[in-house]
């Protein structure tokens, strides 16, 4: 298909979609283009100004009603960094106190992150305006301008074929091409390579290891003819060789994105490779294990606090990544604070026999399925590729009591049976329950751990 023209959907179609949702996107896009002229203290002030206004209404939900009760109203800086940090397991104990009584839900989020672990956020309607405003704008850095053609190599939820219709027919009016990211073998990407030269992006978005297995196909069957600004990643460890590949294949600078469903996007790279916070739409802490504040040039534990979120307020909410602050003036002259990136997120990549390549992304769409599908029975999850043929899920089995719904097998026969579907038949899944699914040394817990040699990843087998 082709692309719509940029002007049709920056003109037209943006506008009357924006003011018949009554949503507002395009005010915050305004105000981020306001605010670039802004230095940084200002930035900063304003930011302290949502952080009180944030906590305040977050006082309604019974959680933060309690855990709040001791500190001030309005809350000052002393007392907000005296506050308990928000846990993963906060989230899933009292996901339903964290809600603000009579607050709509716009949007429900589900993730397992890098951990396995099943997560539920409730979205207000200006968490998502609000990070899509934060996606144009960075996108603006490298010449592109809102409407403009993007293709998307993205994972989809597998639970509803009614849900990928809905998502396509949305992304066609938005402009975006959307490629799912799971199945990346050549036989795949020979049918989509035609489609994507003939929509000609402006700008690529998606998880690293799909767009560099992409470029990879690209770079040995074909080339890019069409002008692309620039490649946006998400979700997944950058490593330089991709960086290099991505940039010389489709001929654009390679930038990140960072952040995560619990909170939307955090931060971006700018074209001088300075990672910037967007201060409007989280407030983002890097901690010491005392839960002290590392110095720039410290790395600590990344911790976030969603602006935006009027409905379910996270409030110094752990990630789990690793970074830190970063003093140095940004060449460019954006007034964003900076960050520092540690050991990052890295999903790695399935390798089948047939030679296909998958992104381990699609566990937690697995994860999310059951979610959707409301099938109880695990609480926790990893899976280990032993060999290109066997595979093991250690999970850690809900409890019972109080859960509606539980049924343990019919949670490990639906995951058995997504992992076919995406992998194949001829697999071997081993079930391994354990009571605990333990962190890695850097205190990453990962979902998926692939135990084949390097050189499965990075060759093809025979078909």
């Amino acid at each position: 298909m082709r692309a719509l023209p940029s002007s049709f959907v920056r003109n037209l179609y943006f506008p009357l979609a924006q003011r018949y949702k009554g949503e507002r996107l395009l005010q915050y896009l305004q105000a981020l283009r306001r605010d670039s002229v802004l230095t940084t203290e200002d930035l900063r002030a304003k930011q302290w100004q949502d952080v009180r206004s944030l906590v305040r209404a977050a006082r309604k939900a019974p959680f933060w009603a309690e855990r709040l009760r001791p500190f001030s109203d309005p809350i000052s800086p002393e007392d907000f960094a005296r506050l308990p940090i928000l846990t993963k397991d906060d989230l899933r104990a009292h996901g339903d106190e964290l809600l603000v009584p009579g607050a709509t839900v716009y949007q429900t989020g589900s993730t397992s992150g890098s951990t396995g672990v099943a997560i539920t956020v409730k979205h207000s309607s200006e968490v998502q305006e609000s990070n899509f405003a934060c996606q144009w704008h960075a996108r603006s850095w490298y010449g592109v301008q809102l409407g403009d053609p993007g293709l998307w190599v993205w994972g989809r939820p597998i639970y509803s074929w009614k849900k990928r219709v809905l998502q396509t027919a949305k992304a066609r009016l938005n402009n975006m091409m959307l490629v799912p990211s799971f199945d990346l073998s050549d036989e795949i990407l020979a049918q989509w390579w035609p489609k994507i030269k003939q929509f000609r992006p402006v700008y690529i978005y998606g998880y690293t290891s799909a767009l560099d297995k992409l470029a990879e196909f690209i770079e040995a069957h074909d080339k890019v003819d069409f002008p692309v600004k620039v490649v946006f990643i998400a979700a997944e460890q950058l490593y330089h060789f991709q960086r290099e590949r991505m940039s010389r294949v489709f001929n654009a600078p390679v930038a990140n994105e960072y952040g995560c469903v619990e909170t939307g996007s955090m931060a971006y790279e700018c074209p001088q490779g300075s990672w910037h916070l967007f201060t409007e739409h989280t407030y983002v802490e890097f901690l010491n294990d005392d839960n002290t504040p590392a110095r720039p040039g410290e790395l600590g534990q990344v911790v976030v606090t969603t602006l935006r979120n009027r409905t379910m307020p996270l409030i110094r909410y752990r990630l789990g990544d690793v970074g830190g602050p970063n003093d140095k003036p940004c060449p460019c002259g954006r007034p964003w604070p900076l960050m520092a990136m540690g050991v990052g997120r890295s999903v790695e990549m399935v390798k089948t026999k047939s030679g296909r390549v998958l992104s381990g992304q699609m566990f937690h769409y697995i994860n999310r399925g059951l979610q959707d599908q409301h099938i109880h029975g695990i609480q926790a999850f990893r899976v280990v590729q032993r060999t290109l043929e066997n595979f093991v899920i250690e999970y850690v089995p809900e409890s019972s009591n109080g859960t509606n719904g539980f049924d343990l097998g019919a949670a490990t026969q639906f995951f058995q049976q997504s992992m076919r579907g995406f992998i194949g038949e001829d697999i071997h899944i081993e079930l391994s329950p354990v009571e605990e699914i333990k962190p890695e040394k850097s205190g990453k817990l990962r979902y998926f751990i692939s135990e084949l040699p390097d050189s499965y990843l990075h060759t093809n087998l025979p078909q």
